[in-house]
């Protein structure tokens, strides 16, 4: 039996301590999965990202696919933090009326929730303090911008959506 060279000897110690290095090395969290249903299509993602600006706070994600076409989504909360422990009203928006509201895009649409919402989303902990937003069965419907004021007009399609959207581990401050 010959011996091994010192090279070899080398090079079993080097992969060792790469291998070592390697299986010490800490991954970052993935957000947790947030699974909603979209007109009765299940989307599942941990692609939310989360913003805190002048006040407010918002979760967005954006370019996820479905049925071929693009879906964007936003919740905003008119709150410094992302609120939790609470019961919140879904609003159709406007600036600083508003606990929460949530809009849609896809189809090139703006799907928002009518303007006469009783829709609430439960704000509840989850893990490492961060929130978990739980929405029931809600009708959005399309909405076109109004060339004379803030607002929309009321298209003709409607959406039901309903799920558990999770606050992101990082917050991007804008």
């Amino acid at each position: 039996m010959t011996k091994p060279s010192l090279m070899y000897k080398y090079c079993l110690l080097l992969l060792g301590t790469v291998g070592a290095l390697a299986s010490c090395r800490k991954t970052e969290p993935q957000n947790p999965e947030s699974v909603f249903y979209f007109n009765d299509i299940e989307v599942k993602t941990r692609e939310f990202q989360a913003y805190s600006f002048n006040g407010k706070t918002e979760l967005d994600c954006s370019g996820y696919v479905v049925n071929g076409e693009y879906l964007s989504i936003g919740i905003g909360f008119n709150f410094g933090d992302f609120p939790f422990d609470d019961t919140l009203d879904v609003s159709y928006g406007g600036p600083y009326t508003y606990q929460c509201n949530i809009g849609f895009h896809w189809h090139d649409t703006q799907y928002l929730v009518d303007r006469h919402n009783a829709t609430s989303l439960y704000a509840l902990t989850h893990t490492n303090g961060k929130a978990k937003y739980v929405l029931t069965p809600t009708w959005f419907y399309s909405q076109i911008p109004d060339s004379n004021s803030n607002g929309f007009i009321p298209g003709n399609d409607s959406i039901l959506v309903q799920g558990t959207f999770y606050e992101s581990n990082d917050v991007v401050i804008r």
